[in-house]
């Protein structure tokens, strides 16, 4: 019987049964596996029954799905000893064997060796990713859809000055870096006007409110009260025509 072992960041660890010919992972509550962490998408992969072997797939998401810290580009065989990253997730696939018969089994002492990565591996393994995607940025003719963004830009900027970092030697990493950089500051400036202009456009609207509420209240009452009987006389009273009678004739 096949499992899914599921570790946390904070060394957590619980594993899921494999069923089925597929198996959702994301942060969705719809999912098979749901991992609840900003990072991780409502619907971030896909495992796939093909034969005896699991395939992965990443279904589109927004910090990408990790097999043995390579980022998924197409559909990848999954299988036992296989590191899966899923945001700050680690999946792993593990064979577990049927219980025969009821036999009493001591507590284990302690729980299970996490090995927890140094503060170095985890820039030096972030700065393998960003390299990654400044190349495939490039490849691909360098679109403004695979920049960096939000807290990812953050991250980076934050990365390539560390000291002894050698991000920035990367001429794609640094054009790449750059780009990202432009592309957000003109979205602020896009909001900012988008918000200016709405401010204004309220301004306006509470400006003329009040010098039409000024006009009318200075208004003399007299020029209000004679301006009343004069409409009244010109309407006058409403006409009222007589009946005509019908003479025996028509009765």
């Amino acid at each position: 019987m096949q499992r899914i072992r599921v570790t946390q960041a904070d060394g957590g660890v619980w594993t899921r049964e494999v069923r089925g010919a597929s198996f959702d992972i994301g942060r969705d509550a719809g999912n098979h596996i749901v991992l609840p962490h900003p990072a991780v998408s409502a619907r971030h992969c896909l495992l796939e029954a093909t034969g005896s072997a699991w395939v992965v797939k990443d279904r589109g998401s927004a910090n990408g799905t990790f097999l043995n810290n390579e980022r998924l580009d197409e559909p990848r065989v999954f299988g036992e000893g296989d590191l899966l990253y899923v945001g700050p997730y680690l999946l792993e696939l593990v064979s577990i064997a049927p219980e025969t018969g009821r036999r009493y089994r001591a507590p284990t002492p302690r729980g299970p060796m996490i090995r927890m990565s140094s503060p170095s591996d985890v820039r030096n393994r972030a700065a393998v990713r960003w390299l990654r995607w400044a190349r495939e940025w490039d490849e691909q003719g360098r679109p403004p859809r695979l920049l960096l963004r939000g807290a990812a830009l953050r991250r980076a900027i934050v990365g390539a000055r560390q000291p002894g970092s050698t991000l920035l030697g990367s001429i794609v990493f640094a054009a790449f870096l750059h780009e990202s950089r432009r592309l957000a500051s003109r979205r602020r400036w896009t909001t900012a006007l988008a918000i200016a202009a709405v401010a204004v456009v309220l301004v306006g609207t509470t400006w003329a409110a009040l010098a039409l509420r000024e006009r009318i209240d200075e208004t003399p009452t007299e020029e209000i009260a004679e301006a009343e009987p004069e409409a009244s006389i010109a309407a006058g009273p409403m006409p009222v025509w007589p009946v005509p009678r019908q003479s025996a004739a028509h009765r």
